[in-house]
């Protein structure tokens, strides 16, 4: 490869000539494709004899091509670069793939070498590789001119719209909301002077910027004219020795804005302890430990470089539910005490139920009496079988009528001492 470059070299180390031997048939043709694409410059030549048909790219002043065989030393076009096409019918294209605009972009001339040192033009043309700016852009800003206080009616700002990247350079134009106010700019940092009325305050002002290579316009956004912004902090989760706990920093400013936390415990950013999401506007603190009690975090949001700042405090580890490990342990202990007082009601319950129950079965027992005393519990002694308890129930019998008899004897002796008649009751004693 190397030596194919040195002759190539030989060859066209003049000027190139206008060709008045072999005749281009076609091309080659201006071009435009868009990045990452395909690009084909054509040449097709007559009466092309023992001459060799070389691409040459002027820009860079590069030999890429000696008939078919590539001579150039950019390792990159070695791999992108290639001639298609057939010998005898004087096609020589030349093909790139994947297309870069910082590498590709400029003049091609397709020629050939009529005698070493001589180089022939045959054609030439331009290859534009279109490429969208990139991602972040645009970007806008307002110019306060060092001004140190929000902006007022009639202070004069400078709104600035900026783009990174892109060919061809994009076009930027200016609106009040949906009010155009500048004309089309072909910059990459375009510049608008806008003097502060009183209806502009609120009002969003809107930079679009487009090139060839956008499918779709891309826009950003300033409020040069807008109040200080009012700015809280809320906990949006319970905050629980061991667990995690989020705080968000909220405002009413329109963007773009910028976040800050301040005032985290040393002891958290030491132990790494924190997350900051969001652009910045959400914190997590991880692990809340008892050393982090009453710890404040301050939000500050701040809007160009001028805007004052509001800030927004909240003390950590505040919620009823946090307690000290020693307070934990005296919980579990009340938890204990409880356990066993609920077992012991339940415990009684059961014996007040098992109590109402034989009261209603003696209750049950005296009504099936009939004259409503309570049947007697009959027990039996060790040994006692059902014959002796007939006995016994006999006996007890006798002596009922026994009973009797003596009561009807002292109720007779009362009638007599009621009658008057002792003497006979004596007598009969």
């Amino acid at each position: 490869m190397g030596r194919t470059y040195e002759y190539v070299l030989l060859l066209f180390s003049l000027t190139p000539i206008l060709s008045d031997a072999i005749e281009l048939i076609e091309g080659p043709s201006d071009s435009v494709v868009l990045t990452k694409n395909v690009a084909i410059l054509r040449c097709r030549v007559e009466n092309i004899a023992n001459e060799q048909i070389v691409w040459y790219h002027q820009d860079t002043g590069d030999y890429i091509t000696l008939a078919r065989t590539l001579s150039t030393k950019d390792d990159d076009k070695l791999w992108r670069y290639s001639v298609i096409g057939i010998d005898k019918d004087g096609i020589y294209d030349l093909l790139i793939t994947d297309a870069n605009a910082n590498v590709d972009d400029g003049t091609y001339v397709c020629g050939y070498s009529r005698q070493p040192g001589n180089f022939v033009s045959l054609g030439s043309a331009t290859l534009i590789v279109l490429t969208p700016s990139n991602d972040a852009s645009p970007q806008c800003s307002v110019d306060y001119f060092g001004l140190q206080r929000p902006p007022q009616k009639g202070d004069f700002v400078q709104l600035v719209c900026e783009s990174s990247g892109g060919n061809p350079v994009p076009n930027n134009t200016w609106y009040r909301d949906d009010e155009i106010i500048s004309p089309k700019v072909q910059e990459q940092k375009s510049y608008f002077g806008l003097r502060l009325r009183e209806d502009d305050q609120g009002v969003t002002f809107t930079c679009e910027t487009s090139n060839d290579a956008l499918r779709e316009v891309k826009t950003c956004e300033v409020f040069p004219y807008q109040d200080v912004p009012d700015v809280t902090v809320t906990q949006t989760s319970a905050s629980v020795l061991g667990g995690d706990t989020t705080f968000v920093c909220e405002t009413n400013a329109k963007g773009p804005l910028r976040y800050r936390w301040r005032e985290i415990n040393m002891n958290i950013l030491l132990e790494n302890r924190f997350k900051i999401t969001d652009n910045s506007r959400v914190l997590k603190i991880l692990n809340l430990k008892q050393g982090d009690l009453n710890t404040t975090v301050v939000c500050e949001v701040a809007y160009q470089n001028l805007v004052s700042t509001e800030t927004g405090k909240l003390v950590i580890l505040k919620s009823p539910d946090i307690l000290p490990e020693t307070s934990r342990s005296a919980n579990l202990g009340l938890h204990t005490s409880a356990v066993a007082a609920i077992t012991a009601v339940v415990i009684i319950a059961i014996l007040i139920a098992l109590a109402a129950f034989l009261i209603t079965r003696q209750l049950t027992r005296r009504r099936n009496n009939g004259d409503g005393t309570p049947e007697p519990v009959k027990f039996k002694m060790i040994g006692e079988t059902d014959t002796d308890e007939e006995a016994i129930k006999g006996k007890q019998i006798d002596k009922g009528v026994e009973k009797t008899e003596h009561e009807d004897d002292i109720r007779t002796d009362l009638r007599l001492v009621d009658e008057g008649t002792i003497e006979h009751h004596e007598e009969k004693q």
